[in-house]
């Protein structure tokens, strides 16, 4: 973990902010949230990596999971927040 300063060119004012691999918590979340959300992100970003790896189309997808096309939809398109880790943990 260490401390970084970065200069904005508009009013030189230094802000220093804390390199902790989780953007999350380097925002302000709790560690239990970050720790949470930051597994969402990591998961999310597998499943679509596979899914375009392997050019899948959204009805592929859904028969693979065995979810419905507008849930593929949602996940496709990043609309988590309604997903479950453990159904991201499935999926991938």
């Amino acid at each position: 973990m260490g401390k970084n300063k970065m200069v904005t060119n508009i009013e030189e004012e230094t802000i220093e902010f804390t390199d902790s691999e989780n953007l999350f918590e380097d925002i302000g979340f709790s560690k239990k949230d970050s720790v949470k959300m930051k597994m969402k992100s990591d998961l999310y970003i597998k499943i679509v990596q596979t899914v375009r790896l392997n050019k899948y189309t959204q009805h592929q997808v859904s028969k693979i999971l065995d979810i419905p096309q507008p849930r593929v939809s949602k996940l496709l398109t990043g609309k988590i927040d309604n997903i479950t880790v453990d159904s991201l943990v499935d999926y991938a």
